[in-house]
């Protein structure tokens, strides 16, 4: 387990290294997430640890779904929980492979024995 200093290291390294990832200015970040710039750069410079909601709105403004990382195997075999995975999976396809997975899914759907019409 990290100690706090530890872990407001880690934490800003990740978020720091997302938000470049996502090619955010620390203005872009913390309007998306609807978090005051200061607070943003506190964290991101590892001075301050979020409050959790903080956390959670940085990291959604950053494409992360937490709830996504700590679903459990149960939910993940469910109906439900299938469809959250794909819906999961089908966010982060850039547009190239969302027409590609269309056109599988439209030959998929019309050779299977139950066509689907939509």
């Amino acid at each position: 387990m990290l100690n706090e200093q530890d872990f407001r290291k880690r934490l800003s390294s990740a978020i720091l290294q997302l938000r470049y990832k996502n090619k955010y200015s620390i203005e872009k970040l913390a309007e998306l997430s609807d978090t005051d710039y200061s607070s943003v750069s506190l964290i991101e410079n590892g001075k301050q640890s979020p409050k959790s909601y903080t956390l959670y709105k940085i990291l959604a403004a950053l494409k992360v779904d937490i709830f996504s990382q700590i679903e459990t195997k149960t939910d993940s075999k469910s109906k439900q929980g299938l469809e959250n995975r794909l819906i999961q999976y089908i966010k982060t396809l850039d547009e190239e492979q969302m027409l590609a997975l269309l056109d599988f899914l439209d030959t998929f759907i019309l050779t299977s024995k139950n066509p689907i019409n939509l």
